[in-house]
């Protein structure tokens, strides 16, 4: 039945490069129609320009403890992951930002840089093996509010 599936969200659409949904805000009752409130849950979704990676990211605000939410890799194709050598990854980033000790959520979003040694995964964490496997920076970071208000400066200053 229509209202049942995520949309795009309002008034923020987009999350950099990635498309942020929502889900609905009531879900009708199966016997009387009568609207049941949903908890607010959205969710950020993503493709890379070949069409063969997507991932999708989902969250809820609704609990005042660190709430419900998950997430989904998908390649579309094969793929041979690498026992030696390393790689790269430098592009955009987002993210769902939940809490603990309140509700609600907020959206980032930045610049971010993982670098991965595939030969690092072989020892249990300690130099000269397992050291550095994988290492992640993320730059240029915003925050913003669901009403698509920056609150990145209260976080800086």
């Amino acid at each position: 039945p229509d209202g049942q599936r995520y949309t795009r969200s309002t008034p923020i659409g987009n999350l950099g490069p990635y498309s942020l949904y929502e889900a609905p805000p009531t879900f009708p009752d199966s016997v009387t129609a009568t609207p049941i409130p949903q908890f607010e849950t959205r969710a950020i979704y993503g493709v890379s320009d070949s069409g063969e990676t997507e991932f999708a990211i989902v969250r809820t605000g609704s609990y005042v403890n660190y709430g419900f939410g998950g997430f989904i890799y998908q390649r579309n194709g094969g793929v041979t992951l690498p026992a030696e050598g390393q790689a790269t990854y430098s592009g955009a980033y987002a993210g769902l930002r939940d809490f603990t000790g309140r509700g609600g959520l907020e959206y980032a979003t930045g610049q971010a840089q993982v670098d991965i040694d595939f030969s690092g995964f072989r020892g249990n964490g300690t130099p000269p093996e397992g050291d550095n496997a994988v290492r992640a920076r993320i730059t240029d970071r915003r925050i913003f509010l669901p009403d698509g208000t920056d609150i990145t400066r209260a976080y800086k200053d």
